[in-house]
């Protein structure tokens, strides 16, 4: 026997905390939104620094010697060094996310947003090395490398290939009144995580994500397929890069000669780093394009006659118990009393 209507009984005032629910999906729409990004990664590494020279393959190559004087053949060279990558863009993000929009509630859930700052392409970060070595030669160019003090040298640029921020959990968002447009203001905080790569001697170098809590506030603006929602947001970190496990060895450097200037020497380049820090800002605005996700309706007017009454709740009790999607009010795969609930919220006076 399926339950009987006196349930319509239920008090209104339990109703009148249900939700009418709707899904939108959202897509961020790359021609109007904007991301200023800064980032700024320094490390320091040491190692061997050795000529080019191969009496097989390159015997035209560059040799060193240590010191001032003497010595023969190719020999290694101990350095240290301090590198720095840095940039300073304007991005055309790209990304997607998810909400719960509960208007009656003044609340909205956002989920799963994931924005790709370089916008699916990669951006360059200038690099250059302050670099303290032993006293040392070449030989194939003739050269004179004083040691004991930093020189600087430009590496150009180095490709960013990945900057993403990755939201972890759901994040809650408060709908302020609307005005009479019925655009809704939005604040809150989400949390994410910020991920990046770039390429440096040859190797690429993912640090592991940084978390960042993003203070957001925006417009949810209705549309007539569902809704555009304008975000505005700004956050930075400074966080220590791990370098365990990273290591290069005979990477191309091409060192510019000091005594005398005016050449280069071929040096391969071995080491280790040491320790590293990252030190990023964005400040975000992005418009995104909401649809409305019809595949659970959410209606309580049931039979499709306008109103919400005794009909729609007998549909709704026949359906009891069942995954009935017509009369899953809620959407959360099961006909039971939140969908009662939601159908009395919305009944027809």
């Amino acid at each position: 026997m399926h339950p009987r209507s006196n349930l319509v009984a239920i008090p209104l005032l339990l109703a009148s905390s249900s939700v009418l629910a709707q899904d939108v999906d959202f897509t961020v729409d790359q021609q109007q939104s904007l991301i200023n990004g800064a980032l700024d990664v320094q490390f320091s590494f040491g190692g061997t620094l050795i000529g080019d020279y191969d009496a097989e393959t390159n015997p035209t190559g560059t040799r060193t010697l240590p010191g001032f004087f003497g010595g023969s053949g190719n020999n290694p060279i101990s350095y240290t060094a301090d590198a720095s990558l840095s940039s300073s863009q304007e991005f055309a993000p790209s990304g997607s996310f998810s909400v719960e929009l509960d208007l009656p509630g003044n609340l909205l859930e956002i989920s799963g947003l994931v924005t790709d700052v370089l916008g699916g392409g990669t951006s360059s970060l200038d690099a250059g090395l302050d670099f303290t070595y032993d006293t040392f030669r070449t030989v194939d160019p003739n050269s004179l490398y004083i040691g004991g003090f930093a020189i600087p040298v430009p590496l150009g640029e180095i490709t960013l290939s990945n900057l993403v921020l990755q939201q972890v959990g759901i994040s809650s968002l408060t709908l302020g009144a609307p005005d009479e447009s019925g655009t809704y203001p939005v604040t809150g905080t989400v949390q994410v995580e910020s991920s990046f790569s770039f390429t440096l001697f040859g190797e690429e170098t993912t640090p592991d994500p940084v978390p960042l809590s993003l203070p957001v506030s925006g417009l949810l603006i209705p549309t007539p397929g569902g809704y555009d929602f304008q975000i505005t947001a700004s956050s930075t970190f400074d966080d220590a890069i791990p370098t365990e496990g990273f290591s290069f060895d005979a990477v191309p450097l091409p060192l510019p000669t000091i005594l005398p200037p005016g050449g280069t020497a071929n040096i391969l380049l071995s080491g280790v780093p040491s320790a590293g820090t990252a030190v990023a800002s964005f400040a975000i605005s992005i418009l995104a394009n909401g649809v409305v996700d019809q595949s659970c309706p959410g209606d309580p007017d049931l039979n499709g006659d306008d109103l919400v009454n005794g009909a729609d709740l007998a549909n709704l009790l026949f359906a009891w118990g069942g995954t009935d999607a017509p009369a899953d009010l809620n959407c959360d795969g099961v006909v039971n009393g939140s969908d009662l609930t939601e159908l009395l919220f919305a009944w027809t006076p």
